[in-house]
């Protein structure tokens, strides 16, 4: 346990000393300009491959995590776009989609490499490749879960019985949506760990820093849920950027958590046990 302390408090102290905020606003503002894009092209391309997924259950997997105040004017704009695409809109959107989605994973790269106290070699194609993989992955899991999560239980009901009925209902319930969520998010930022930087790190070496990611994530959702909604009045200072200002710091703040896990794990793993 005093291990694991020192390797936290060290970690908190490299964060400041190399300035990872800026790396933050990076990653925060990279993913501002790719959650729009990203989200309404992925729901037009699950319209097409499956047409019986609800747009609401791939939104409630990229933003079930999110707190209502943040996550809702976001929504109201991507159902707007997505409404109105069409296939052309739809080509242009993907590509849109990927180059600046790709960009916020590229950034993700850099600061996950330099916590880990990494070099990273591989050529910039290499590199940029990846982080395509990366969107390309991210955008076909989402809506695999998705048919699912939808498919799945109208299959169990048709199937018959008691039993399976049961099972049904249960997969439509909000515990086991928040669990999918969960798992899927669990999932993307080990895979973020594990395949982003120069080096491939062991997953016994990840799984700290991922926990405590996740762990930091909840608590920072309902304490920026509570400050928006008791303390803060966006409204006042940004107008009708309110949403948008809110959405902004709130990827700021997670991103800069989602370093400070990387560092966790850089630090922790430097301390002989």
């Amino acid at each position: 346990m005093h291990r694991w302390a020192t390797a936290l408090w060290e970690a908190i102290k490299r964060f400041g000393d190399r300035n990872a905020y800026s790396s933050s606003a990076h990653i925060a503002m990279a993913m501002m300009l790719a959650i729009f894009p990203f989200t309404a092209s992925v729901i037009s391309l699950a319209s097409i491959l499956a047409a019986d997924v609800d747009p609401q259950t791939i939104v409630d997997l990229i933003f079930g995590t999110w707190p209502d105040a943040v996550a809702q004017p976001v929504l109201n704009e991507i159902q707007a776009v997505a409404k109105q695409s069409t296939s052309g809109t739809l080509t242009v959107g993907l590509l849109l989609a990927f180059f600046f989605a790709s960009n916020g994973v590229n950034a993700i790269r850099l600061a996950i490499t330099e916590a880990y106290h990494d070099t990273d070699d591989r050529p910039i194609w290499t590199t940029r490749l990846l982080s395509l993989a990366f969107v390309l992955a991210g955008s076909v899991l989402l809506v695999t879960v998705s048919t699912l999560q939808v498919g799945l239980p109208i299959y169990l009901k048709h199937v018959g019985g008691e039993t399976l009925s049961g099972m049904a209902g249960l997969l439509l319930s909000d515990t086991y949506r928040a669990l999918v969520t969960l798992l899927l998010l669990t999932f993307v930022v080990l895979a973020c760990h594990r395949w982003l930087p120069g080096h491939a790190q062991p997953f016994r070496v990840l799984l700290p820093g991922v926990a405590l990611t996740l762990i930091l994530w909840v608590i920072a959702g309902y304490g920026f849920s509570y400050y928006l909604a008791n303390l803060a009045d966006y409204s006042v200072t940004y107008a009708g950027l309110a949403g948008v200002m809110a959405t902004l710091i709130f990827l700021n703040l997670m991103a800069a958590i989602f370093i400070l896990g990387a560092e966790f794990n850089g630090r922790l793993k430097e301390i002989p046990k």
